[in-house]
Order: C-alpha cells, then structure tokens, then sequence
C-alpha cells in the first residue's frame, strides 16, 4: 500500500515535469515576437534561401534576400540579445550560417512555407523543433525502457528524471529556436538506441539502421562527428567475433554507411570552398569577431573554458553570462549557484557513479550496456576540446546538448543501481526546483 502511495507521488510530479515542459515550449515557441538566440536570425536566412533560390547558400558570399524582418521592430537585427558586451552580434552581413550542412534546413522548408508574414513562419519554424524536441523525449523514453527495471516505480523515476533534461533552461531555449541542433540531438539520440539495440543481437545488420542515422547526423551538423569512434568501436568489437564468410567486409561496409551518405554534400564543398567542409573558412572568418582579443589559450585555460561552457550549458546566454570569456573570470550570483548545484546532481554524481560502478564490475563490462549510454558526453567533450586549444576557436557549451539525453538515460539507471526510490525522488524534484529558478526570468518574457 505504502509503494503504491509513493508511485503516486513520484507519477505526478512526472506529469507535473512534461506539463512543464509543454507550456513553456508552447509559449515561447508561439508568442514570443523578439529572436530567442543571437544566430536565430541568422537559421532562419538560410530556410529562407532554399525557398526563394531552390539552392544551397555560400557561406561568406551570399547575399541573403532581407525577409520581412524591419517591418517588426522587434525583429530587428539591432534588439538581438548580443554575444557580449561589446555589442557584437553577427558578421557583419556575412551568410553567418551559411556553412551548415543542409539536411534541418531542407526539412523545415514546409513549416516556413505555410504562411507569409515573417511572425506566422517563425512561429512554425519553432513548432517545428519543438515537435522535434518532443519527438527527442519519446526516443529517451525508449532508451529507458531499454533496462529491465525492477518495479514500475523505478521506471517512472527514470522518466522523471529524464523530463528534468528538458526542463534546464539552455537545452529547452536550444530545441526551440530555429537552429539544427535540435533536430541533431533527435539524431544521435536514435543512433544511441539503435546501438543499444544491436549491441545485443547476434545479427549484424542490426548496425546498418546506426550506420544511416550517423550519416544523417553529418549532414545536420557536424559537431556530431564525436559518435563515429563508437559505431567503429562496436563495428570492429563484432568483427573479432565474426565468423561468417565475408562478415568483416559487410562491417566495413556498414561503417563506411556515414561517410557514403556525406558524399554529395562534401562534393558540393569541392566545387565551392575547393574543401571538404567550409568549416576551416567559418573558423578563420568568425575568430575575426568572437576572437578579436586575439587570445591564445594554452592547455590549462582550454580545460577551465570548455569546464566553464559545460556547465553553462545549463542557462541561457539571454538570462545571464555566469563568466565573462576575455577574463575567465566568474560572476556569482543566484544563477551562479543554481548553475554549479545542477551541475552537480547533472555531471559530478554520474561520472562518481560511473567509476565505481566500472571498478566494481570490470569482469562484466559486457553485460553492463548502460555504460555505453555514458561515452556520448566525454567524447564530445574532447572534440569542444580539441576544437579550443588547438584550433582556438571559441565554443558554446550548446555544442555537447546531442549527447545529453543518452547521458541522462544511462545516468538514470545508475541511480537506480546505488540510490534507493526516496533519495531518487529527492534528486528528481531538487534538480526541477532549481531549473524553475533559473527558468523564472526566461520564461516570463
């Protein structure tokens, strides 16, 4: 009597968590006029090109056809929530995200052409990534539903745990304006499931549907390129076992599916950049602006910058700046506080976990699958690594939000493992407590 009583309570404050999460997502995606993010704008151009000129823009050159923007004062390029405080906002007319790969673009055509004023397709545009969002939380949910849970209570403490991802202040703001990481943490987070999936079937063809859903991904964003090593790692794992004639080349081939799927877009970038990608050009044109101290950071300030933007990844740039980039240095305040204490419950407590669950069952690492869920964020943790110290080219901790809900997923059946239900529930409604503090002054405008 008394576990059904405490399912009761851990069940509404779920429902309370997804009720949330819809009516901000609703409000902010349909009523609000003012750009959501500093590059919104800047997305938005590009649907816009594919639907005027039926081509792909050119990043640096293209000259985008203005859209409506000026006849809304509050869509004005000068009311934009600025990078810093020195007023920068974009390139200076430049086709700022022209570089992007194609494919959010060319999916969210239909929504911007379902209305001619400016609001009404920005609108759509947002319901369109908060349908992808949604669709993100469904996939979690599959994720979760992947473990043998013990009782239904440990299963919706899972999901209550999971619906707090969507509710932290950044990663909702981020699946809601216009932009394509949204619709690359959908991606991987089904590459996630599906190689969950396959990890424990004796078929190999079970890897062909994560072959594909990475090569999707690369030509959504390419921030994603951290989970290949992880189809190449469970690829070259069921080689070593594979008897079956001709097996090991049908898992080359399957690991070749994502390169396969880039090929018209990287031949595109021959002909226009004379490179695979445009990236090196964007890096060069865009440390020009968000880089213009000329700032070198050596090794040690590369792990406190990338420290600093994994941890505020948690709130949007448009509440505050929790650090301010020239002087690395802090600015403590309630945010501040909310921010490190998320970060706790959100990093710190995983990875403790993690390590002692590792030490603990190291002889059984390959019954253990939920670990696997854990290699999404340190991996691309290394790429936003690699990308500051030896490119130099400053990141936003935006850039690790697809490998957040698999991080979650596997972080949620640790806690199960080490924390009892009531502690669990504790944690649950903690970490919502403090997404609506950080949340309070986002979504009241």
């Amino acid at each position: 009597m008394k576990t059904r009583v405490y399912s009761s309570f851990y069940l509404a404050l779920l429902l309370i968590q997804i009720g949330f999460f819809l009516a901000a997502g609703l409000r902010k995606a349909s009523h609000s006029k003012r750009w959501l993010d500093f590059d919104e704008k800047y997305h938005l151009d590009y649907i816009s090109h594919l639907n005027l000129e039926h081509a792909i823009p050119v990043f640096g050159k293209t000259k985008f056809i203005p859209i409506q923007t000026n006849i809304h004062p509050e869509l004005r390029i000068d009311n934009v929530q600025c990078i810093d405080s020195r007023g920068l906002c974009s390139l200076a007319g430049l086709s700022n995200e022209a570089f992007q790969p194609p494919l959010y673009y060319f999916l969210s055509l239909p929504a911007f052409t379902l209305y001619t004023d400016i609001l009404d397709k920005l609108r759509a545009v947002r319901m369109f990534n908060l349908f992808l969002s949604l669709a993100t939380f469904f996939v979690t949910c599959l994720l979760i539903c992947e473990f043998n849970w013990a009782a239904t209570s440990d299963t919706i403490l899972a999901l209550s745990w999971i619906a707090n991802l969507y509710l932290i202040p950044s990663f909702l703001l981020g699946n809601i304006s216009i932009n394509n990481q949204t619709l690359e943490v959908l991606l991987i987070s089904l590459f996630f499931l599906f190689l969950l999936k396959s990890e424990k079937r004796n078929n190999f063809t079970s890897y062909i549907p994560a072959g594909i859903l990475l090569g999707l991904t690369y030509i959504t964003k390419l921030t994603a390129l951290y989970t290949y090593p992880l189809l190449s790692h469970a690829l070259l794992k069921r080689a070593l076992l594979q008897k079956q004639k001709y097996g090991k080349i049908k898992l080359l081939l399957i690991g070749l599916l994502p390169i396969l799927i880039t090929i018209p877009w990287c031949i595109f970038n021959l002909k226009t950049y004379l490179s695979i990608t445009p990236n090196g050009l964007m890096m060069s044109l865009q440390n020009q602006a968000f880089n213009s101290h000329r700032m070198n950071w050596n090794f040690l300030e590369s792990i406190t910058l990338v420290s600093q933007n994994l941890f505020s990844s948690i709130i949007p740039r448009d509440i505050l700046y929790i650090y301010d980039i020239p002087t690395l240095t802090y600015k403590l305040n309630l945010q501040y506080i909310s921010v490190l204490l998320l970060g706790l419950f959100i990093f710190i407590v995983p990875v403790t976990m993690a390590i002692f669950h590792f030490i603990r069952d190291r002889h059984k690492l390959t019954e253990n699958r939920h670990l696997l869920l854990l290699t999404g964020l340190p991996l691309s943790i290394a790429l936003n690594f690699y990308l500051t110290w030896i490119l130099q080219w400053i990141i936003a901790g935006r850039y690790m939000f697809s490998s957040y809900p698999a991080w979650f997923a596997g972080a949620a059946y640790l806690q199960s493992r080490y924390f009892s239900r009531s502690f669990r529930f504790i944690v649950n409604l903690t970490v919502f407590i403090f997404c609506s503090i950080l949340s309070f002054e986002f979504y009241s405008k």
